[in-house]
């Protein structure tokens, strides 16, 4: 008998280059998801495409880090969500401190923070990420998670949150300190 488990995951990657092109994805995976009022069905069908337009952009990938918990009730996976939501808050606010400057950001960083419920861990999402492949594999996961309905939560978070913002290279090294380059 498989019991149900709640697997609660972390999803860092650093981009460093040209990602101008990225940000009306995210917008718009961010403005349809709040006009849907976090309703997990329409998450869940948009999710493939945000994930293939941060892919898109491996070229420029420098650096990630993950983790992930299992947790036996849904009660314990939403305050490890709400905890790791509030820490990623917390980095964004200090990263918009020091305001925008002339010259665009060449960094930023993307958080996919989630919750999913599984009878077993999905290695590619689970095991150290350490290379643009593995990315690649834990996208691949993480999408047929959503397809299959077993994604139960998710928070994306980008810095700079806009063009007019910047995230120096110093900010990226001193609140994201697990980055693994790849």
């Amino acid at each position: 008998m498989f019991t149900k488990q709640f697997v609660v995951s972390e999803i860092c990657i650093s981009l460093n280059g040209d990602f101008r092109h990225l940000y009306p994805e995210l917008e718009q995976f961010a403005t349809t998801v709040l006009e849907a009022q976090g309703n997990m069905d329409v998450m869940s069908a948009q999710l493939p495409a945000l994930l293939r337009a941060i892919a898109d952009h491996q070229i420029i990938f420098h650096g990630v880090s993950n983790w992930g918990e299992v947790v036996g009730n849904e009660e314990d996976a939403e305050r490890t969500l709400s905890l790791t939501f509030q820490d990623e808050a917390g980095r964004y606010a200090q990263s918009q401190q020091t305001g925008t400057e002339d010259i665009p950001s060449d960094w930023c960083v993307i958080t996919l923070s989630f919750c999913y419920e599984s009878s077993t861990p999905s290695a590619a999402i689970e095991t150290k990420i350490r290379s643009i492949e593995s990315v690649l594999s834990a996208f691949q996961q993480l999408s047929a998670i959503s397809e299959q309905g077993s994604l139960r939560a998710f928070n994306l978070h980008w810095s700079p949150a806009g063009l007019g913002d910047n995230l120096t290279e110093d900010q990226v090294i001193e609140l994201y300190p697990d980055l693994a380059a790849i």
